[in-house]
């Protein structure tokens, strides 16, 4: 957990956490650059809930019914994918250039995201931790995102 100068204390923040009834989040939007705000609201409620008392869950309520439509949905496009390794060098709609992995390309293409183009595909024919292992690569990407992607700095 993050903790920011002048709030909660960490054991505060442990207690919201374990709280089926409450939830907490940070944001940046509305404050002045550098600073964040925690929010502290009411709980979900399928907060904690797994498994097959999620999906029960979800039949009886209309609210988690929908939440419920779309892990479907999420679930079905990930099995379609699996077995997708390798990297991508890919233009966003927004014009960014990123590398991302393979399977989320073939993910957003399944999903039927548009205005994402593929520029260059490094296949490798293996699993991310063998590419990472064979080439020394410490971090996800790391090797990779120096050379080609391009870093857009945030708004202040």
């Amino acid at each position: 957990m993050k903790l920011y100068p002048g709030e909660y204390t960490p054991s505060t923040l442990l207690a919201i956490a374990k709280s089926k009834q409450y939830r907490t989040a940070v944001s940046p939007f509305g404050m002045p650059a550098g600073n964040v705000v925690r929010y502290v609201g009411k709980a979900v409620k399928w907060k904690f809930v797994k498994g097959e008392s999620f999906w029960k869950l979800a039949e009886t309520d209309a609210t988690v019914g929908k939440i419920a439509e779309g892990l479907r949905k999420a679930i079905s496009i990930s099995k379609q994918a699996a077995n997708t390794y390798g990297v991508a060098m890919v233009r966003l709609y927004d014009g960014r250039t990123v590398i991302l992995p393979r399977k989320v390309v073939k993910q957003m293409e399944l999903a039927g995201k548009e205005g994402v183009s593929i520029v260059n595909e490094l296949p490798y024919g293996m699993s991310a931790k063998e590419v990472r292992k064979k080439y020394g690569i410490k971090g996800e990407y790391k090797a990779f995102a120096p050379t080609v992607a391009v870093a857009v700095p945030a708004p202040v």
